[in-house]
């Protein structure tokens, strides 16, 4: 109905009044798209793929295997909540965006890896995979997780939760388990 003119008449006892006639301008608000770019060494998408001026985006990225996630980036100025998680948000500009999932070789010349060291938190507040050199030590006590009405514990190398551990070694990809 934008373009159209309306008028406005009062009747009563008789008489009528009736307004110049108005004009009716619409403005929509705008919906801005976001483009995802990915070299092939791992899937990445924003969730929702279009939106409005301060609505909330997520960005999930999957590594194809042999390779780490290592970053979002965007020359679009996006701050986002944690650019290094696989899994980020941001706050989408009055803009359309482009944002860069980067990946990582997990190996190079054939002798030097990385692994990574994911958490199990039973629950609890999520903790980011940490990706590291093969022959890393990583030191536990720094990663505890939170659960509301819960004392964490400690870690264990096992879904059972029997052999407890303060550090992990890492030689291949590994998991903590929370208790």
């Amino acid at each position: 109905m934008n373009g159209w003119q309306y008028r406005c008449v009062v009747t009563g006892y008789g008489t009528a009044a009736e307004s110049n006639a108005a004009t009716m301008t619409v403005n929509a608000i705008p919906t801005y798209t976001i483009t995802v770019q990915n070299d092939g060494h791992g899937e990445a998408l924003a969730t929702p793929a279009s939106a409005k001026a301060g609505e909330q985006i997520t960005l999930t990225a999957t590594p194809n295997s042999g390779y780490r996630f290592a970053g979002w980036t965007s020359s679009d100025n996006i701050t986002f909540a944690n650019a290094g998680s696989a899994q980020t948000t941001f706050t989408m500009p009055d803009k359309a965006v482009t944002i860069t999932a980067n990946w990582k070789k997990k190996s190079s010349g054939g002798s030097v890896f990385f692994w990574d060291l994911k958490f199990d938190t039973n629950g609890g507040s999520k903790i980011d995979t940490v990706t590291e050199w093969e022959y890393s030590t990583i030191d536990l006590d720094e990663y505890v997780p939170k659960k509301e009405g819960y004392k964490f514990v400690s870690w264990y190398a096992d879904e059972d939760l029997t052999k407890k551990i303060d550090e992990v070694y890492l030689t291949k990809d590994t998991t903590v388990y929370a208790k």
